[in-house]
């Protein structure tokens, strides 16, 4: 004859066991303060957005690095020609002025303000200073044979600096700047958002 067993279930059985870690929840509650905090301070605007008259100022020069004629020179004279071959000879600069459409996106960036990604996208960059009143940073370019420094300083209403790349050829280096300041107009955009308004020369 068979004999039945009753099975006594615990009040626990069946149930998945509770994990007291009270560091969890605060660790999730920072890391959500954290995330939620960081594009507040990505967006912190370096200038004002809005309608800026922005005038541009590029100047190349060129200097010897090779005097082939100081083999020809009376030895008296050759410090003299030579210092007054390697002299910088410069073309006029070139002015020009236009009206730029700066969204907040753009005002909050320094490569999208002076617009390094747009003009110096083939070169490679590397920040020295970079703050919301302050940029420096060195550039790279074609491999090597250029090199070159940006300097730009600003306000909400007002930003100025230069940038400047020197280029190594085999008997001369050539050296393009490019001087900008810019001022502020009104918070409305008037110029076409992508700053593409026809400059004016003069």
């Amino acid at each position: 004859m068979m004999q039945s067993h009753a099975v006594l279930k615990s009040p626990a059985a069946g149930r998945r066991p509770r994990l007291k870690a009270p560091w969890l929840g605060r660790a999730v509650l920072f890391c959500l303060a954290a995330s939620s905090a960081a594009p507040v301070l990505a967006a912190s605007p370096i200038v004002k957005p809005g309608t800026w008259d922005v005038q541009v100022t590029t100047g190349v020069s060129e200097t010897r690095t090779d005097v082939p004629e100081l083999s020809k020179a009376p030895a008296a004279e050759r410090a003299k020609i030579d210092a007054e071959m390697r002299k910088p000879v410069s073309a006029p600069d070139v002015v020009s002025t236009r009206q730029e459409c700066i969204t907040r996106e753009q005002a909050s960036r320094w490569a999208s303000l002076i617009r390094l990604d747009r003009d110096y996208a083939a070169c490679s960059r590397k920040s020295i200073t970079q703050s919301t009143k302050q940029f420096k940073a060195s550039l790279t370019c074609s491999s090597g044979k250029s090199k070159g420094d940006v300097r730009f300083s600003a306000t909400p209403t007002r930003y100025e600096g230069e940038v400047r790349i020197v280029s190594h050829e085999p008997s001369y280096n050539k050296t393009e700047s490019k001087r900008v300041q810019a001022t502020w107009v009104s918070a409305d955009c008037r110029a076409a958002p992508d700053g593409s308004a026809a400059p004016k020369a003069r």
